[in-house]
């Protein structure tokens, strides 16, 4: 018995353009990256396409992972270039990413899905639109801007949204990861870590990084989480993490509390680059670099210790 499921189109060419629908039923079974997989390599040997491109609007993550799926290279974001979404009057920005003829059409990277992470304090999960207000509050919050320079000022709900919308740009590159940081018992946001650089010369090394709702401040969370996502950025593959071999951690001199949380946690101070960090003030301060490796032993430094 056959059944509607959906449609793709392929339009244009040499140089054409992908368009597809996905009927809900048929949602999350791979049906319609098989589709576009079939599509292209039609519109490749016998269509006379040279090259494909697809666009989506940025946030539509079940969009991506078809294009990710099928071996599309993502090349960035194109601003208002799709209709305006329903009660909005502006177009809207949209993801690019192009296939060629001759691409193998499967993924080119690893699509980094964070993994829950529970400990006695905190839960580390995938963000979700429900933690936007909380993003605001802590990134509007005066200490999280002396030592985050580089935050939108001000910091607005449109910020906020903006930055959930980075996160599967470097899930689906293989290059970053990142978690709520949530209350065990509320699932409120209290905190905010990630996992990047993972696409430099050495694929095995990354950067952990965080930021603290002024609510957890002083209360052991951000240690516990730091903690947990080492041991799982430190975990083989095979075991189902990140299967790295080294972190760093860079803190400003005079941030005490980020800098005891990299202690507390096993970093190990290897490094000062002389006033090398802005500060939200517009003062320079040096730049301390700790590092954890595979190797160290981490006895005492378990997730949850303070």
């Amino acid at each position: 018995l056959m059944r509607y499921a959906g449609n793709v189109d392929l339009r244009g060419g040499p140089a054409g353009s992908l368009g597809f629908a996905l009927h809900p039923w048929a949602r999350g079974h791979g049906v319609m990256a098989g589709a576009v997989r079939l599509a292209l390599t039609w519109g490749f040997s016998d269509g006379g396409l040279e090259s494909v491109t697809w666009l989506a609007r940025v946030g539509n993550v079940a969009s991506r992972r078809v294009a990710w799926a099928t071996g599309f290279t993502f090349h960035g974001t194109l601003p208002r270039q799709l209709g305006p979404q329903l009660g909005r009057a502006s177009l809207a920005d949209a993801w690019l990413a192009v296939v060629v003829s001759g691409d193998e059409l499967r993924p080119r990277t690893q699509w980094l899905t964070p993994a829950v992470l529970r400990g006695e304090r905190v839960v580390l999960r995938p963000h979700t639109e429900a933690d936007i207000s909380r993003i605001v509050e802590a990134c509007s919050d005066a200490r999280s801007r002396h030592w985050l320079s580089t935050l939108p000022s001000p910091y607005t709900e449109k910020s906020a949204r903006g930055y959930l919308d980075t996160m599967p740009v470097g899930e689906s590159g293989g290059h970053r990861v990142a978690w709520c940081i949530a209350d065990p018992k509320t699932d409120v946001l209290m905190a905010n870590l990630s996992i990047f650089d993972l696409d430099g010369d050495d694929p095995n090394s990354g950067e952990i990084g965080f930021w603290t709702h002024p609510d957890a401040r002083g209360r052991g969370m951000m240690t516990e989480a730091v903690g947990l996502a080492v041991d799982h950025a430190l975990t083989p593959t095979s075991d189902g993490g990140l299967g790295l071999r080294r972190l760093q951690l860079l803190a400003a001199a005079g941030n005490a509390a980020s800098a005891h949380v990299a202690r507390r946690t096993g970093f190990t101070e290897v490094g000062r680059e002389r006033q090398a960090e802005l500060l939200g003030n517009g003062s320079y301060d040096d730049l301390l670099t700790f590092d954890i490796l595979i190797s160290d032993d981490r006895l005492g430094h378990t997730p949850g210790r303070t």
